[in-house]
């Protein structure tokens, strides 16, 4: 295993996991019907991103069966991805506050959210100096 295998191993696991407890000790400030709205909003957030996902690997499979080279679009595509997450970050928090949820456990999910961020923020700005 390389140094890059490694530390991206260990970033997103480090942050997955992180993120996670953060979650879940949030999720006792919620009382059961709240919980229950918020699992609404995610699964919709679920279906989007499986949409999301399919498209985005259909047309990787489409210019890989063009011989399209992928690689000068790699950074454009990343650019637009965190427009994508930028967004779903947005509606998301939009979501949960119309849902009048108490603020400390917004303030924990958004911790959380963050953790996340800076972990695969961490990821992609190794690869990209690997790259260069």
């Amino acid at each position: 295993m390389n140094w890059l295998s490694i530390v991206t191993g260990s970033t997103l696991g480090g942050s997955m996991l992180a993120a996670s407890v953060i979650k879940a000790r949030a999720s006792h400030l919620l009382t059961r019907e709240q919980e229950s709205q918020v699992w609404g909003v995610r699964a919709n957030r679920m279906a989007i991103r499986i949409f999301l996902t399919l498209y985005v690997g259909a047309v990787l499979v489409i210019l890989a069966f063009l011989r399209v080279n992928v690689r000068p679009g790699l950074y454009v595509s990343l650019l637009l991805g965190l427009g994508v997450a930028a967004w779903a970050h947005v509606t998301y928090f939009r979501s949960l506050r119309a849902l009048n949820l108490p603020p400390a456990y917004l303030t924990a999910i958004g911790r959380s959210r963050m953790i996340m961020y800076l972990g695969i923020a961490t990821i992609l700005g190794i690869v990209v100096i690997d790259e260069l």
